[in-house]
């Protein structure tokens, strides 16, 4: 059997339903309905779960009722319960589970992770699962097992063996829907980290939205002129398949927008028909309002990530029917689900107002309503904790997004703004927050473990900007990460000040080998002592950088540069188009070794050193490059490699 029906025969096994009797549900649901709301928990059993089910009914003995199911389902409308129960034992290397368990972290799965995305219907047994698919099985059982608190030994026991079944699986396409499934759960449930550079969530969406676009999911309804089986689907298939690619949307938009990068699919056909009036696929709720908003947000993200600072205040207006559009769509669901999502778009969106010009007279109106908005976000969360909406299974976009309210509500307290609003409010947000990565921690020292330490932290950072100027407005000096340039910047200010600290709970793992004047962080006339390198050993010593010299630009005590408002892209970009620096600029100067303490190995959250590519040997950075005689550019490398080596051998 070829993998291509493989590919069809699971979208049978997951979506061959009856078709429902009751109608078909309006984008503007009210809550007079007589219907219930649809979620996965109405979905008919398949059919082949059916037979499963029958041949093995003499041997499902499991109990759930065991006491180490600490978390049983308790929601009105969000708890769930497999249908159909394990019969036998998994194993992956050395972890082993019985029925019983499989059992348990199945139903934790549908209750508190399949509620917020309804991917596979509840009635599909987890024998069903492995057999389709053991990536998705074991995917669910460690996502489900991030906050067991009865065996605190089974995920780190689980992860790195599902991490090595996962590489395998994507090394071996065409890639079937289980395993884009299994992508999907860890896009927005990811392994726990202590960096952003071991983070393999943005990696591992540009591999999901390869992998699904591959086999023709973006377009199902001609997906069979992805495959070799020619077969067309029926309408059931037609809708899991459909389900199938939104959940990939949200997962792959979600990461991009996590990381600071602008949206991967903007313009999406399939989208555009899922997101209409009618819900034509019949999308869940949590779903559905989860296209709409995602959607929405793509049109702001692009629209603000090429504009001019200087007219982002005035685009807002231009979103603002727009957003009472959405506004209107999502209070008819009455759910807090909706009002998180909803919350998530009006702070984002708000947020541009930020990167405005500080002069402009409408800036600081627009940030104070961007404040208000952050306050609403954090307060959405905190009333859907206490329904339906753990905080503890919030997925990553959400998160990052809580971060960033974070950042932002305490730079606006911390300026000459903060006049304006009200500071118990916003300390009591701030205080949310924390409280919310806390209990999102799985891990020692994971990055939500660790924004419990980075936060506080960064209050005191911006009180001691304040306290020293109290009439600046709030500003950003990193401004190349989307709206996550909030975050960003703040992470900076942090580095300045903590970075390479022993209590700041940064491990010690070696930098990436990433050049400070590509990312637009020093000047052009930065240079590393030659002195600090081991040509002998083809490495470069990244233990000091007292050498470095810092740009001859003042900088402020905010971190900003003075009498330029150049973002770092623009400075870039002019630096690519200077001379390459004939010879180095070596600065003893003691005042320096305070900043750039910064670049220590231990860099915090990115571990991100500061290296100059132009101090190293040529050989070592371009092992396969052959210069041509009589550039310029090339001359000035050779000028340049000849000077080092000498100083290097005096």
């Amino acid at each position: 059997m070829t993998r291509a029906t493989d590919q069809f025969d699971v979208l049978k096994t997951f979506g061959d339903m009856p078709a429902r009797n009751s109608d078909p549900p309006s984008a503007a649901p009210t809550a007079s309905a007589s219907s219930p709301p649809i979620c996965a928990s109405t979905i008919p059993e398949p059919i082949e779960a059916q037979r499963l089910s029958e041949s093995n009914q003499s041997n499902h003995s499991a109990d759930l009722s065991s006491s180490r199911y600490l978390f049983e389902p308790k929601f009105a409308n969000g708890g769930m319960s497999i249908s159909q129960r394990a019969s036998v034992t998994r194993q992956i290397e050395s972890v082993a589970l019985s029925p019983n368990q499989i059992d348990l972290y199945f139903n934790i799965y549908y209750t508190y992770y399949h509620t917020g995305l309804p991917m596979l219907p509840p009635s599909v047994s987890p024998d069903v699962v492995y057999k389709a698919s053991p990536v998705l099985f074991w995917t669910i059982v460690v996502t489900a097992a991030r906050h067991d608190c009865t065996d605190f030994s089974l995920l780190p026991a689980l992860m790195p063996a599902v991490k090595r079944l996962l590489w395998t699986t994507i090394a071996s396409p065409p890639h079937t829907l289980p395993s884009l499934q299994a992508m999907i759960l860890l896009c927005l449930w990811t392994f726990p980290v202590s960096t952003m550079p071991e983070d393999i969530t943005y990696i591992l969406a540009g591999l999901l939205k390869s992998g699904a676009i591959h086999v023709g999911l973006h377009r199902p309804e001609i997906l069979e002129l992805y495959s070799r089986n020619r077969a067309p689907l029926g309408k059931a298939e037609l809708f899991q398949a459909v389900r199938a690619w939104c959940c990939i949307y949200l997962a792959v938009e979600g990461a991009s927008l996590g990381n600071g990068h602008l949206p991967v699919l903007p313009h999406d056909r399939t989208i555009q028909k899922v997101a209409s009036e009618a819900n034509p696929y019949e999308l869940p709720e949590p779903l559905y309002i989860g296209i709409l908003t995602q959607r929405f947000l793509n049109k702001v993200h692009m629209a603000f990530g090429s504009l001019e600072d200087s007219y982002k205040v005035s685009m807002l207006s231009l979103f603002e029917p727009d957003l009472q559009e959405l506004e209107v769509k999502m209070a008819a669901y009455q759910s807090h689900r909706s009002s998180i999502y909803y919350s998530a778009v009006n702070f984002q969106l708000k947020a541009y107002a930020i990167f405005d010009d500080e002069d402009s007279d409408t800036r600081r109106l627009a940030v104070l309503r961007a404040f208000t908005a952050a306050l609403g976000y954090i307060d959405a969360l905190r009333r859907g904790d206490e329904a339906d909406v753990p905080m503890r299974y919030l997925p990553f976009p959400l998160l990052r997004m809580c971060f960033t309210a974070a950042v932002f509500i305490s730079k606006v307290l911390h300026s000459s703004y903060g006049q304006f609003v009200n500071q118990d409010l916003a300390k009591a947000a701030f205080a949310t927050c924390i409280s919310v990565h806390k209990q999102c921690s799985v891990e020692d020292n994971d990055m939500d473990g660790r924004v419990t330490t980075v936060l506080p932290q960064l209050w005191g950072i911006h009180k001691d900007i304040f306290e020293a100027s109290p009439t600046l407005p709030p500003r950003l000096s990193l401004r190349s990460r989307s709206f996550l340039s909030i975050a960003h910047d703040g992470l900076w200010q942090w580095r300045a000040v903590y970075a390479g600290k022993p209590s700041n709970g940064a491990p010690s793992i070696p930098p990436p080998l990433i050049s400070p004047v590509s990312m637009g962080l020093l000047s052009p006339t930065t240079a590393v002592d030659p002195s600090e390198r081991s040509l002998s050993t083809n490495s470069v010593s990244l233990s000091h950088a007292s050498h470095i010299v810092l740009p001859t630009e003042p900088v402020n005590i905010s971190g900003q540069r003075q009498n330029s408002n150049r973002n770092d892209d623009d400075q870039q970009q002019q630096y690519l188009q200077e001379p390459t620096p004939s010879g180095f600029t070596v600065s003893d100067n003691a005042a320096h070794e305070s900043w750039t303490s910064t670049c220590d190995a231990n860099d915090t959250l990115t571990s991100m050193g500061l290296v100059d590519q132009y101090a190293m040997p040529l050989d070592l950075l371009f092992s396969s490059h052959a210069m041509e005689p009589g550039s310029s550019r090339d001359a000035n490398f050779a000028e340049l490699l000849m000077i080092g080596q000498e100083m290097t051998t005096s």
